[in-house]
């Protein structure tokens, strides 16, 4: 059966000339890319446990189920919007938890890596984020023999931000030193680009990589711990290094 694997970003990829942290939508400190990992017919499932929280919170059914949402696409009747957006995530967040799939993520901290000279553009950023993605996904597909193909999405957002990324994604996957073992006839070597307004799992992908940057440059763990049991680990529980990456080096 058919493997998908969604990928959204959260934060910016402007360069970094301070150590400052935003949670204002400035320039953000830490860059993140989050995925999901799920096979199509678990992804049936989780459609239409999404679709009941939609139907509860938000006014229109083509609301997409995202990490940060504006106050007025909830319900009126509800109650207070701060204490809807927390209970709306707790659902939305427990539902990925209960839910069969896996999860990744990287976090770059942009200041230190532009310190270390390790980046200098956003297609730096890029590059070195998915360097060390993919490297865990290949290597979580290598620890558990996993064959079935993976077909690869990406947030579309516009064409400009689309050709980076695309680029990036090529750029590390191709890499015949990084990858040596890779098995391009199970892992898409092509990018898929759809819009999140009308594809599950990249609006999953969102709320994982909104809650990793929420950590990251908030400390705010409320709700990546929710979720943490559904990234690969270790046997004593820790995902770095197996489901979670510190971008602070180049692979090659």
């Amino acid at each position: 059966m058919c493997n998908l694997l969604y990928i959204d970003e959260a934060g910016t990829t402007k360069m970094k000339n301070d150590q400052d942290p935003s949670l204002n939508g400035g320039n953000t400190l830490y860059f993140v890319l989050g995925a999901v990992l799920i096979k199509a017919r678990s992804l049936e499932k989780i459609e239409k446990d999404v679709e009941k929280i939609k139907q509860k919170y938000f006014k229109s059914q083509f609301q997409e189920v995202k990490y940060s949402l504006k106050n007025g696409v909830f319900k009126k009747d509800l109650g207070s919007p701060s204490l809807i957006i927390n209970q709306y995530r707790n659902e939305a967040f427990s539902c990925i938890s209960r839910s069969d799939l896996t999860l990744f993520e990287v976090g770059q901290n942009k200041y230190e890596c532009k310190q270390k000279g390790l980046i200098q553009s956003k297609d730096d950023t890029y590059y070195l984020s998915f360097q060390h993605l993919v490297s865990i996904i290949n290597s979580h597909m290598h620890r558990y023999r996993i064959k079935d193909p993976v077909t690869v999405f990406i947030n579309s957002i516009d064409d400009p931000h689309d050709e980076k990324m695309y680029k990036s994604y090529k750029k590390a996957l191709e890499n015949e030193s990084l990858f040596p073992n890779f098995d391009k006839t199970i892992f898409s070597p092509s990018l898929n680009f759809a819009k999140s307004k009308f594809t599950i799992g990249l609006q999953l992908a969102d709320l994982v990589a909104g809650s990793l940057w929420r950590a990251l440059e908030g400390k705010d763990k409320t709700y990546s711990t929710i979720i943490k049991k559904k990234f690969p680990s270790s046997h004593d529980g820790n995902p770095m290094k197996y489901g979670y990456v510190n971008c602070s080096e180049w692979l090659i």
